[in-house]
């Protein structure tokens, strides 16, 4: 099968490259293959692997809401090099071309596709006929972060097909009216979910998660995964023991699925009726205080409008309604996880 394609791809053979590798997917014998399902954020996912570990590692990770029984599943092919007969995925020879004309070029063909930053790496989507593709030359070769968003890149594709966005925040809630909470990295969106859980409320994410609409924006679930590392798994009774025999993941925190401590901590959907800053501040007991719309825009755009290189900047709009729909917090986190949960729990409950 290698020689069905060239070793490098540039501009002009892109295009048929990757509606010959989505193909040579299409046409593997299903009984090499490990078939799961998932449903995203409602989004009805056909996945196929080559390697039951990965299969195993990644479809139980993606959130699995009800959907329209009409709806078509998108199919995806998580492939290595060695599951299409190849030594090795053909390598992007064309630095000239720029992610923008890259993303042009597709969009014009029907196609969407990741730009090749990474050598003998390939994602890519045919949004006609709703097949995917993820290829790299072994799963070793996949970026660290792969695992802990499986599927992040398609899924942006699939959301923003239907009018939605993924969004790097978190949230907390009860009875189906919650919180955002927005953050950089290291600012305690994680260590502030976990307390909330433990304090009775459920999330429909700790790190990625589905956006739609505005004034009020509806989060949903896309995948089952908590991150934490060991000293705020600490703060949480109990927590650091039962995940001890856990591994570190690339930066250093544990990943773990929050529904084996807190069952039914996950809603499939929470309406946004505030959004939240949270701030490690060692404060005495945690507090709530007015922020400003701006205040959240400076804290969202950084890690949401970038987060996919060389693709349409074109989610300011929203994210600008989105924060001017919705009071905006700050919260100065204690170092009691149990008051921060309580304090939150709190601030849910007067949501209502």
């Amino acid at each position: 099968m290698s020689s069905q394609f060239p070793a490098s791809i540039d501009r002009r053979t892109v295009t048929a490259f990757l509606r010959r590798v989505i193909a040579a997917a299409e046409a593997l014998p299903r009984d090499r293959l490990h078939q799961r399902a998932a449903c995203p954020a409602g989004i009805p996912l056909d996945l196929w692997f080559d390697t039951e570990a990965e299969a195993d590692l990644n479809a139980p990770r993606l959130a699995d809401a009800e959907t329209h029984p009409r709806s078509k599943p998108t199919r995806i092919y998580v492939l290595s090099a060695a599951g299409l007969g190849l030594e090795t995925p053909p390598s992007w020879g064309d630095p000239d071309c720029d992610a923008a004309t890259f993303h042009a070029i597709l969009s014009e063909a029907g196609l969407c596709g990741a730009y090749p930053f990474r050598p003998q790496e390939w994602l890519a989507l045919d949004t006609t006929a709703g097949i995917g593709l993820q290829l790299a030359r072994a799963p070793a070769d996949l970026p660290a972060w792969f695992a802990g968003a499986p599927l992040r890149q398609h899924l942006h594709w699939l959301l923003r097909a239907r009018g939605d966005r993924i969004a790097h925040a978190a949230s907390l809630g009860c009875d189906g009216r919650g919180i955002l909470l927005l953050g950089h990295g290291g600012a305690g969106k994680s260590g502030t979910t976990l307390a909330g859980l433990a304090a009775g409320l459920q999330t429909v994410g700790d790190d990625y998660l589905a956006l739609s609409g505005t004034a009020p924006a509806v989060a949903r679930s896309l995948f089952r995964i908590a991150k934490q590392d060991r000293a705020g798994l600490a703060r949480t009774a109990q927590l650091a023991e039962r995940l001890a025999h856990l591994p570190l993941n690339w930066m250093n925190k544990v990943e773990f699925d929050p529904t084996t401590i807190f069952p039914d901590c996950f809603a499939d959907a929470l309406r946004i009726d505030a959004i939240v800053l949270p701030r490690v501040a060692h404060a005495q007991v945690p507090r709530f205080a007015a922020a400003t719309p701006g205040e959240a825009m400076r804290v969202l755009i950084p890690s949401n409008l970038f987060q996919f290189p060389g693709e349409p900047i074109d989610g300011l709009d929203y994210y600008a309604d989105l924060v001017r729909g919705a009071p905006v917090h700050h919260l100065e986190l204690s170092d009691s996880a149990a008051d921060n949960g309580a304090a939150l729990a709190e601030f849910v409950a007067a949501l209502a």
